[in-house]
């Protein structure tokens, strides 16, 4: 008879006020990441040189394509599968060790024929012992989903912020020492050995080598194969766009390209992570009721569009302040590429709930191919646009998102009877709103600037001016919205209204 780890069954029941929490906590825990992965980023870029940083950038990027394997490869199947035994999870964390050793062993070999490709030959030094993250986060994978699967996620949110501290300070530290590339290494290693080491201590899993067995890890293998393209798309993007920057255009273009990118891409992954996790199980939980996840759909690409929108559309107004506040004007000409990467988070965002809604519908294998759409035309575009310099680059591989309006749309459409123009809906007044405050922004920028004003001062002007502005336009155009949103928090009778439990249990 299998053996069970005590507790390692069957999920406990989902509840609304449980969905709502475990959204705060992931919000906590990808933006306490997202925070930390932004400071460290503005501080290492203010103390390495824009070649080093290419390198490191470079070698990052490799190393971040096969992270989610190495980490993840096991996770749906511990979230979804009943009745998961203990033989069943210690048979999934020696293979997912095994996995990030053959990965990190992989790159190894291969470090020296990357380098060549991406023209960057002191990435064939970095790759090597930056990978070793491969194999560390191969031994976290299993044991973190488990916590998941328990709803642990205040216990996963306060393993990871000590984490990135301790990697931020290792990091630092040997930039300001004149190790130049190899801090980011150190960085990345600390961080990871220090997550994994709390995770494995808290996680309350208590793994035995001994019971593991060929036949259990086949069968958990071939479930996990099944989402290793969902794995390897989702968050490909950001991680080959910066080699192929490299091969491209070279170190300087590369260190531009992805700060900028980065700065952009990692506030965007944490607000849509959290939203997308506080909104998958409320969808999904409604798929069998049309009417209902199109209410759900509208009231919550309204409600995300009004907190977001604003802060990408002053992001991409005030770039050039922005990059001379946070960087330094070494950096200027990274502040067209934030303008541009925002503006395409806004195209992005507007349209990704269409992914969260096809999932909770049951189509993952329709959101894996818009994905992977939105990839290829991203990267082609990149590559078409980079002999007319590194903005028409940035501004080709916006083409990523228009699988989220054409097939996306249509998709959603046959799904759930959406209509093309109900689904921008709900869009329409928070982005008119933002319009009207960027133009704003914008116009008073240009007046400060002329003025002689500093780069400072004018950030601060432009950041009080645009945040009055929008409340004020919000409050005569987005009431609806408004509403929802403070309703939701507990300031009002509207809200998003969560599942009930019959829903939950009907399906």
């Amino acid at each position: 008879m299998r053996r069970r780890e005590p507790g390692a069954g069957d999920a406990p029941p989902v509840n609304s006020r449980r969905t709502l929490q475990a959204g705060l906590w992931v919000a906590f825990y990808h933006g306490g990441q997202a925070l930390v992965a932004i400071g460290v980023l503005i501080a290492l870029a203010r103390i390495l040189d824009p070649h080093d940083f290419a390198v490191a950038a470079v070698a990052f990027s490799v190393v971040s394509l096969f992270t989610p394997i190495a980490e993840g490869f096991f996770n749906d199947v511990i979230l979804q599968r009943r009745g998961l035994g203990v033989g069943d999870l210690s048979s999934a964390w020696l293979g997912s060790i095994a996995l990030g050793a053959v990965l990190w062993l992989a790159l190894w070999a291969l470090s020296h024929p990357i380098a060549a490709v991406v023209g960057l030959p002191e990435v064939a030094d970095l790759l090597p012992w930056m990978a070793i993250t491969l194999l560390i986060g191969g031994c976290m994978g299993v044991p973190a989903a488990f916590a998941r699967r328990r709803g642990r996620y205040k216990a996963l949110a306060a393993f990871v912020v000590p984490g990135r501290l301790l990697g931020a300070a290792v990091g630092i530290g040997a930039a300001l020492h004149g190790f130049g590339a190899w801090s980011v290494v150190a960085q990345h290693l600390a961080s990871t050995a220090c997550y994994t080491v709390l995770v494995l201590a808290g996680a309350r899993l208590r793994l035995r080598p001994r019971l593991f067995a060929t036949a259990r890890l086949r069968e958990l293998t071939r479930f996990s194969l099944a989402s290793l393209t969902d794995i390897l798309i989702l968050p490909a993007y950001s991680r080959l766009a910066t080699p192929l920057v490299s091969a491209l255009l070279g170190p300087a273009a590369t260190a531009y390209w992805n700060i900028a990118l980065r700065i952009v891409e990692m506030l965007y992954g944490m607000v849509y992570s959290a939203a997308a996790h506080l909104t998958l199980p409320i969808l999904a939980r409604r798929q069998h009721d049309k009417a209902a996840i199109r209410s759900g759909f509208m009231a919550c690409t309204g409600v995300a569009s009004l907190m977001v929108l604003p802060v990408f559309a002053g992001m991409a107004v005030t770039a050039p302040e922005l990059v001379l506040v946070l960087l330094g004007a070494s950096w200027l000409p990274a502040a067209p590429l934030v303008t541009i990467f925002s503006l395409t988070a806004i195209l992005l965002f507007i349209r990704q709930f269409v992914i969260v809604a096809i999932t909770a519908l049951g189509r993952p294998g329709h959101s894996t191919r818009i994905s992977a759409q939105g990839l290829g035309l991203g990267l082609a575009g990149l590559a078409a646009g980079a002999s007319f310099g590194l903005p028409v680059a940035a501004a080709a591989s916006a083409l990523r998102a228009l699988p989220l309006y054409v097939p996306g749309a249509a998709l959603l459409r046959r799904t759930s009877g959406m209509g093309a123009l109900d689904q921008l809906r709900p869009v329409a007044r928070p982005l008119l709103a933002t319009v009207l405050m960027a133009l704003l922004v914008l116009a008073l920028r240009h007046a400060l600037v002329a003025a002689g004003w500093s780069a400072p001062a004018v950030l601060a002007a432009c950041v009080a001016a645009g945040a009055i502005t929008y409340a004020l336009a919000v409050a005569l155009l987005a009431r609806a919205p408004l509403a929802l949103l403070l309703g939701s928090a507990g300031f009002g009778r509207h809200r998003i209204a969560p599942a009930s439990a019959e829903g939950a249990s009907s399906r």
